[in-house]
Protein backbone atom coordinates (compact mmCIF):
# COMPACT_ATOMS: atom_id res chain seq x y z
CA UNK A 1 0.00 0.00 0.00
CA UNK A 2 1.62 3.16 -1.08
CA UNK A 3 0.13 6.92 0.13
CA UNK A 4 0.76 10.76 -0.94
CA UNK A 5 -0.16 12.36 2.77
CA UNK A 6 -0.57 16.15 3.55
CA UNK A 7 0.07 16.83 6.95
CA UNK A 8 -3.40 16.86 8.15
CA UNK A 9 -3.55 13.47 6.99
CA UNK A 10 -0.46 12.85 8.78
CA UNK A 11 -1.98 13.80 11.90
CA UNK A 12 -5.29 11.93 11.31
CA UNK A 13 -3.47 8.98 10.30
CA UNK A 14 -1.20 9.09 14.05
CA UNK A 15 -4.40 9.79 15.61
CA UNK A 16 -6.09 6.58 14.23
CA UNK A 17 -2.69 4.47 15.10
CA UNK A 18 -3.13 5.54 18.63
CA UNK A 19 -6.52 4.49 19.25
CA UNK A 20 -5.86 0.86 17.73
CA UNK A 21 -3.30 -1.90 19.20
CA UNK A 22 -0.71 -0.77 16.71
CA UNK A 23 2.35 -2.86 16.33
CA UNK A 24 4.53 -3.08 13.14
CA UNK A 25 7.70 -5.32 12.76
CA UNK A 26 9.94 -2.73 11.09
CA UNK A 27 9.58 1.45 11.01
CA UNK A 28 11.55 3.13 8.28
CA UNK A 29 11.77 6.61 8.07
CA UNK A 30 13.49 8.28 4.87
CA UNK A 31 14.70 11.76 4.23
CA UNK A 32 15.05 13.21 1.03
CA UNK A 33 15.77 10.26 -1.52
CA UNK A 34 15.76 11.09 -4.97
CA UNK A 35 12.93 9.37 -6.82
CA UNK A 36 15.19 6.45 -8.14
CA UNK A 37 16.58 5.83 -4.42
CA UNK A 38 13.21 5.98 -2.88
CA UNK A 39 11.91 3.36 -5.65
CA UNK A 40 15.06 1.30 -5.38
CA UNK A 41 14.82 0.98 -1.72
CA UNK A 42 11.04 0.07 -1.51
CA UNK A 43 11.72 -2.34 -3.95
CA UNK A 44 14.42 -3.77 -2.28
CA UNK A 45 12.21 -3.86 1.29
CA UNK A 46 9.60 -5.52 -0.50
CA UNK A 47 12.05 -8.64 -1.89
CA UNK A 48 13.39 -9.02 1.87
CA UNK A 49 10.31 -9.32 3.09
CA UNK A 50 9.46 -12.22 0.43
CA UNK A 51 7.11 -10.20 -0.80
CA UNK A 52 5.98 -9.37 -4.69
CA UNK A 53 6.54 -5.71 -5.93
CA UNK A 54 3.38 -4.17 -7.12
CA UNK A 55 4.07 -3.63 -10.44
CA UNK A 56 1.66 -0.94 -10.72
CA UNK A 57 1.26 0.20 -7.36
CA UNK A 58 4.53 1.39 -6.83
CA UNK A 59 4.63 4.78 -8.31
CA UNK A 60 7.24 7.60 -7.81
CA UNK A 61 6.02 10.19 -5.56
CA UNK A 62 4.88 13.71 -7.06
CA UNK A 63 7.52 16.08 -6.31
CA UNK A 64 4.36 18.69 -4.97
CA UNK A 65 4.14 16.19 -2.07
CA UNK A 66 5.80 16.34 1.00
CA UNK A 67 5.44 12.76 2.55
CA UNK A 68 4.86 9.71 1.32
CA UNK A 69 3.36 6.39 3.92
CA UNK A 70 4.26 2.80 2.24
CA UNK A 71 3.13 -0.38 4.03
CA UNK A 72 4.27 -3.80 3.36
CA UNK A 73 2.65 -6.98 4.68
CA UNK A 74 0.28 -9.43 4.43
CA UNK A 75 -2.39 -8.92 2.20
CA UNK A 76 -4.13 -10.41 -0.59
CA UNK A 77 -1.93 -9.35 -2.60
CA UNK A 78 0.91 -10.28 -0.44
CA UNK A 79 -0.10 -13.87 0.89
CA UNK A 80 3.63 -14.59 1.00
CA UNK A 81 5.24 -11.78 2.91
CA UNK A 82 6.83 -12.62 6.33
CA UNK A 83 7.24 -9.56 7.78
CA UNK A 84 5.01 -6.23 8.51
CA UNK A 85 7.65 -3.05 7.14
CA UNK A 86 6.32 0.56 7.57
CA UNK A 87 7.86 2.84 5.42
CA UNK A 88 7.90 7.10 5.89
CA UNK A 89 9.24 9.08 2.90
CA UNK A 90 9.50 12.90 3.81
CA UNK A 91 10.69 14.71 0.47
CA UNK A 92 12.96 17.74 0.28
CA UNK A 93 15.70 18.83 2.10
CA UNK A 94 13.67 21.19 4.39
CA UNK A 95 14.52 20.73 7.69
CA UNK A 96 11.55 22.56 9.14
CA UNK A 97 9.28 19.83 7.02
CA UNK A 98 11.40 17.29 8.57
CA UNK A 99 11.73 17.98 12.18
CA UNK A 100 7.70 18.52 12.46
CA UNK A 101 7.36 15.21 10.84
CA UNK A 102 10.02 13.30 13.13
CA UNK A 103 8.67 15.04 16.27
CA UNK A 104 5.64 13.54 15.19
CA UNK A 105 7.27 10.13 14.98
CA UNK A 106 9.11 10.68 17.62
CA UNK A 107 6.81 8.81 20.59
CA UNK A 108 7.45 5.85 18.52
CA UNK A 109 11.40 6.79 17.65
CA UNK A 110 12.82 3.44 19.63
CA UNK A 111 11.36 1.23 16.85
CA UNK A 112 12.65 3.97 13.53
CA UNK A 113 15.39 3.49 11.18
CA UNK A 114 16.09 6.52 9.69
CA UNK A 115 18.13 6.89 6.51
CA UNK A 116 19.19 10.05 4.94
CA UNK A 117 19.97 9.74 1.45
CA UNK A 118 22.35 11.96 -1.23
CA UNK A 119 21.97 10.90 -4.75
CA UNK A 120 25.33 11.85 -5.91
CA UNK A 121 23.72 11.83 -9.37
CA UNK A 122 21.85 14.73 -8.60
CA UNK A 123 23.17 16.15 -6.26
CA UNK A 124 24.47 19.92 -5.76
CA UNK A 125 27.34 18.61 -3.73
CA UNK A 126 29.07 16.65 -6.83
CA UNK A 127 29.26 19.60 -8.74
CA UNK A 128 31.50 21.86 -6.09
CA UNK A 129 33.36 18.58 -5.91
CA UNK A 130 34.02 18.36 -9.55
CA UNK A 131 34.44 21.91 -10.05
CA UNK A 132 36.97 22.48 -7.60
CA UNK A 133 40.55 23.12 -9.42
CA UNK A 134 43.11 24.33 -6.67
CA UNK A 135 45.90 22.99 -5.65
CA UNK A 136 47.72 24.64 -2.53
CA UNK A 137 46.39 24.02 1.03
CA UNK A 138 45.31 27.42 2.06
CA UNK A 139 43.03 27.48 -1.40
CA UNK A 140 41.35 24.38 -0.82
CA UNK A 141 40.36 25.65 3.17
CA UNK A 142 38.99 28.22 1.95
CA UNK A 143 37.34 26.36 -0.80
CA UNK A 144 35.91 24.07 1.74
CA UNK A 145 34.55 26.93 4.10
CA UNK A 146 33.07 28.54 1.59
CA UNK A 147 31.26 25.92 -0.33
CA UNK A 148 31.69 22.46 1.19
CA UNK A 149 31.01 23.18 4.52
CA UNK A 150 27.74 24.97 4.19
CA UNK A 151 26.25 22.62 2.07
CA UNK A 152 27.24 19.55 4.39
CA UNK A 153 26.06 21.67 7.75
CA UNK A 154 22.44 22.10 5.53
CA UNK A 155 22.33 19.00 4.44
CA UNK A 156 23.62 16.67 7.20
CA UNK A 157 25.38 18.21 10.20
CA UNK A 158 21.37 19.77 11.70
CA UNK A 159 19.66 16.18 11.03
CA UNK A 160 22.18 14.47 13.03
CA UNK A 161 22.47 16.97 15.63
CA UNK A 162 18.37 16.32 15.62
CA UNK A 163 19.33 12.30 15.48
CA UNK A 164 21.10 12.75 18.82
CA UNK A 165 17.98 14.14 20.67
CA UNK A 166 16.32 11.16 20.60
CA UNK A 167 16.20 7.11 20.72
CA UNK A 168 15.95 6.15 17.15
CA UNK A 169 16.59 2.85 16.81
CA UNK A 170 19.07 3.76 14.11
CA UNK A 171 20.70 6.67 11.96
CA UNK A 172 22.46 5.71 8.16
CA UNK A 173 23.68 8.34 6.08
CA UNK A 174 23.88 6.85 2.38
CA UNK A 175 25.39 8.16 -0.19
CA UNK A 176 24.84 6.27 -3.84
CA UNK A 177 25.95 7.45 -7.51
CA UNK A 178 29.59 8.36 -5.67
CA UNK A 179 31.44 7.63 -8.41
CA UNK A 180 29.90 10.60 -9.81
CA UNK A 181 32.60 12.52 -7.95
CA UNK A 182 35.84 13.15 -9.83
CA UNK A 183 38.81 11.85 -7.56
CA UNK A 184 42.62 12.68 -8.61
CA UNK A 185 44.88 14.69 -6.67
CA UNK A 186 43.61 18.00 -6.65
CA UNK A 187 39.98 16.34 -5.46
CA UNK A 188 41.24 14.03 -3.39
CA UNK A 189 41.10 16.79 -0.20
CA UNK A 190 37.85 17.58 -0.57
CA UNK A 191 36.51 14.15 -1.01
CA UNK A 192 38.26 12.98 2.28
CA UNK A 193 37.05 16.05 4.18
CA UNK A 194 33.73 15.22 3.45
CA UNK A 195 34.39 11.83 4.50
CA UNK A 196 36.21 12.80 7.99
CA UNK A 197 33.84 14.86 8.71
CA UNK A 198 30.74 12.78 8.39
CA UNK A 199 32.29 10.33 10.31
CA UNK A 200 32.98 12.98 13.15
CA UNK A 201 29.72 13.91 13.27
CA UNK A 202 28.65 10.45 13.77
CA UNK A 203 30.97 9.76 16.39
CA UNK A 204 29.12 12.12 18.32
CA UNK A 205 26.02 10.34 17.88
CA UNK A 206 24.55 8.56 21.03
CA UNK A 207 22.45 5.79 18.75
CA UNK A 208 23.64 3.17 16.53
CA UNK A 209 24.35 5.08 12.99
CA UNK A 210 26.85 4.36 10.36
CA UNK A 211 27.75 6.30 6.81
CA UNK A 212 27.64 4.52 3.45
CA UNK A 213 28.95 4.81 0.22
CA UNK A 214 28.17 3.27 -2.87
CA UNK A 215 29.39 3.70 -6.08
CA UNK A 216 26.69 3.62 -8.38
CA UNK A 217 22.59 3.31 -7.86
CA UNK A 218 20.83 1.50 -4.82
CA UNK A 219 19.43 -0.84 -7.78
CA UNK A 220 22.77 -1.86 -8.74
CA UNK A 221 24.10 -2.57 -5.34
CA UNK A 222 21.08 -4.34 -4.48
CA UNK A 223 22.74 -7.34 -2.49
CA UNK A 224 24.66 -4.85 -0.53
CA UNK A 225 21.49 -3.20 0.07
CA UNK A 226 19.61 -6.22 1.07
CA UNK A 227 21.93 -6.76 3.02
CA UNK A 228 22.35 -3.96 5.46
CA UNK A 229 18.80 -4.01 5.52
CA UNK A 230 18.79 -7.29 7.19
CA UNK A 231 21.27 -5.61 9.78
CA UNK A 232 19.00 -3.04 10.87
CA UNK A 233 16.09 -5.55 11.00
CA UNK A 234 18.44 -7.57 13.31
CA UNK A 235 18.63 -4.75 15.19
CA UNK A 236 23.03 -5.04 14.79
CA UNK A 237 25.57 -2.89 13.48
CA UNK A 238 27.96 -5.70 12.30
CA UNK A 239 31.78 -4.33 11.84
CA UNK A 240 32.54 -3.40 8.59
CA UNK A 241 35.68 -5.21 7.05
CA UNK A 242 38.94 -3.88 8.47
CA UNK A 243 40.81 -4.13 4.82
CA UNK A 244 38.54 -1.87 3.30
CA UNK A 245 40.48 1.33 1.11
CA UNK A 246 39.43 4.26 3.42
CA UNK A 247 40.07 6.53 -0.06
CA UNK A 248 37.84 4.76 -2.11
CA UNK A 249 34.00 5.16 -3.02
CA UNK A 250 32.78 1.82 -1.95
CA UNK A 251 32.34 2.47 2.05
CA UNK A 252 30.64 1.28 5.04
CA UNK A 253 31.79 3.20 8.52
CA UNK A 254 29.66 2.29 11.74
CA UNK A 255 30.41 4.41 14.28
CA UNK A 256 30.89 1.99 17.17
CA UNK A 257 33.47 0.58 15.61
CA UNK A 258 35.23 3.57 14.36
CA UNK A 259 37.54 6.11 16.32
CA UNK A 260 39.19 9.59 15.92
CA UNK A 261 42.84 7.83 14.94
CA UNK A 262 41.25 6.31 11.87
CA UNK A 263 39.83 9.36 10.45
CA UNK A 264 43.02 11.29 11.22
CA UNK A 265 44.85 8.43 8.85
CA UNK A 266 42.91 10.03 5.96
CA UNK A 267 44.90 13.92 6.72
CA UNK A 268 46.54 14.31 9.89
CA UNK A 269 45.99 17.97 9.44
CA UNK A 270 42.39 17.54 9.87
CA UNK A 271 41.52 19.58 13.26
CA UNK A 272 37.81 18.72 14.07
CA UNK A 273 37.29 21.56 16.63
CA UNK A 274 38.31 23.84 13.91
CA UNK A 275 35.91 22.93 11.10
CA UNK A 276 33.19 21.97 13.59
CA UNK A 277 32.82 25.82 14.76
CA UNK A 278 33.15 27.31 11.60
Amino acid sequence: MQQNLSIDKLTELFRDIDETDYNKDHIFLLLNPSIDQYLDFIKSLYKYSNSTVPSNDLIPIPVSDLLNYTYIGQSSANKTSNSCIEIYTILGNVLENSIFIMDTLKSRSETINVFLFEDCNSSDLTAKINSFIHQDLESTKEYIKANILPFLQNHICQFIDYFSTGDWKSATILFSNVSKWTYNTITIPIVDFIQQYIRRLLLECKIPCQLVYLPSSLKNNEEKLILLINQLMEAKLLKPPEDQDISYMDLHFVASFDSVEKIQLLDESFSWSEWRTS
